[in-house]
């Protein structure tokens, strides 16, 4: 995904942020696109809901196949690059991808959260009909479902962008550590 992905499309609510964009885009702000993220102080997240799931000893839920790649951005880090985007004056009036730390599926996150929790931890994959199902019942699971065909396809952030603005790519916090973090920030009772 990079910055000219197409934006049409979408549930209502997903439409009104496009336009909220666009406002402030015309106002000259910078807009930052982000993976989904994660860390601590984060409540809610496709990760940070399977972290949670986790750390309380649940089988973790994961959106589509567990070995689809998506990116992840720990929370530390875009605020990093964010502020350092702030920083210059040519970023303003222009949108921007912020890469994630790069490629994780269900299986991988289970892992790294077994060795960080020292436990076999069980993992459950949720088709689009699997939550359809459960939506009946869940009403908060009924505004996912808007948006779940999206977080079931693989995903990977272009920054070439960025780094024409900002220079080689930045350090990223290795999912082995920010999962570590998320893990501790969880179980130290939020």
């Amino acid at each position: 995904m990079n910055e000219s992905h197409p934006r049409s499309g979408g549930p209502r609510w997903v439409r009104f942020r496009r336009e909220a964009e666009d406002i402030l885009s015309e106002a000259g702000a910078a807009i930052l696109h982000l993976p989904d993220f994660y860390g601590p102080q984060v409540h809610v997240s496709t990760l940070q809901n399977a972290l949670n799931e986790a750390a309380s000893g649940k089988t973790v839920n994961w959106l589509g196949k567990a070995d689809v790649q998506r990116e992840y951005i720990y929370v530390p880090d875009a605020m990093r690059i964010a502020a350092a985007i702030g920083a210059r004056p040519e970023a303003f009036g222009a949108h921007w991808c912020l890469p994630g730390g790069g490629p994780l599926n269900g299986q991988q996150l289970v892992a790294i959260a077994e060795r960080h929790l020292g436990r076999p931890i069980k993992l459950r994959s949720a088709s689009l009909m699997t939550l359809r199902l459960v939506s009946l019942f869940n009403k908060d699971l009924r505004g996912l479902l808007q948006v779940a065909p999206d977080y079931m396809k693989p995903v990977r952030y272009d920054a070439r962008k960025l780094q024409g603005l900002l220079g080689p790519p930045q350090m990223m916090t290795s999912y082995e550590a920010g999962i570590g973090r998320t893990i501790s920030w969880i179980a130290s009772g939020p």
